[in-house]
């Protein structure tokens, strides 16, 4: 559902960067494909984030888990 909203997002973004006027039409390209370029990378930085513990950028759950411990002996007034 919220790749919906993402990608929805995205085009309508796109789509009102050519509502914009510019005398020439290059510069305007340029700058629409720079825009789609940088919505396009974040979208692929969502899909490598979407699952932190599983892939080649895994996160290891030890510091959570020490992290746990430690507020765990905080609130035990260790």
């Amino acid at each position: 559902m919220i790749w919906l909203g993402v990608i929805g997002g995205g085009a309508i973004i796109i789509g009102m960067t050519f509502f914009l006027y510019m005398d020439r039409a290059a510069p305007h390209l340029v700058m629409v494909g720079v825009m789609a370029g940088m919505i396009g990378m974040l979208m692929f930085i969502m899909v490598l984030l979407n699952k932190p513990f599983v892939g080649a950028l895994a996160l290891d759950p030890a510091a959570f888990e020490q992290s746990l411990a430690t507020f765990d002996d905080i609130d035990r007034g260790n």
